[in-house]
């Protein structure tokens, strides 16, 4: 029932989006976009985009501003994960005023989520490890350029239990010694002087 909401609430969305752009006489763009995860090798001509040239941190993401559409051939982009950091989300928001998103959709990444007004699509549920890459196939119904902006956001670590037991132990160790020092410091009395 929920996908059945979702998808009317989308369509509504995009009719709307339509409807908005006729009155005012602008044509509005729908973007149909596929994306999915791939492993290398990869093709010698896809445009190969690693993301430590953008000088990816681990605490921070990625984020960057571009523009596609140039024709309605799909255009490939593919984007080399070759930092080591694991990313769990990719978001591609369009901000280009009279675009939005059509069709967004994955053949491997679980879960694909579209916003209310159509803007903002994200790819999520999946993890892209070191080495691995995306490819997104996009058309654009009437050829004309898009702006998006891009966004892939690193996973949260959590430490695993054996590693957090050793940190507590550690510091109950450096605090047992730290207090026998104090407790020895107190206790100790000075030898008085014979004459």
């Amino acid at each position: 029932m929920m996908k059945i909401n979702q998808v009317a609430l989308l369509s509504t969305a995009t009719v709307l989006a339509v409807l908005a752009s006729t009155i005012t006489g602008s044509q509005a763009a729908t973007v149909n976009q596929v994306i999915d995860l791939v492993n290398p090798p990869y093709a010698a001509n896809e445009p190969l985009f690693n993301f430590s040239e953008a000088g990816v941190g681990a605490s921070t993401n990625y984020t960057n501003t571009f523009i596609t559409g140039e024709g309605t051939a799909p255009a490939i982009n593919n984007n080399n994960n070759d930092t080591g950091i694991t990313f769990s989300s990719l978001v591609y928001q369009i901000l280009t005023p009279s675009a939005v998103f059509g069709a967004v959709t994955s053949n491997n990444i679980p879960q694909v989520t579209l916003s209310s007004d159509n803007k903002t699509a994200t790819f999520s549920g999946f993890s892209l490890a070191a080495g691995q890459g995306f490819r997104v196939d996009r058309t654009v119904s009437d050829g004309s350029p898009v702006q998006f902006k891009f966004t892939a956001n690193p996973s949260i670590r959590i430490p695993e239990a054996s590693s957090v037991l050793g940190i507590f132990a550690f510091g109950a160790v450096g605090i047992g010694y730290s207090m026998k020092r104090k407790l020895n410091s107190n206790n100790w009395i000075q030898p008085t002087r014979s004459l």
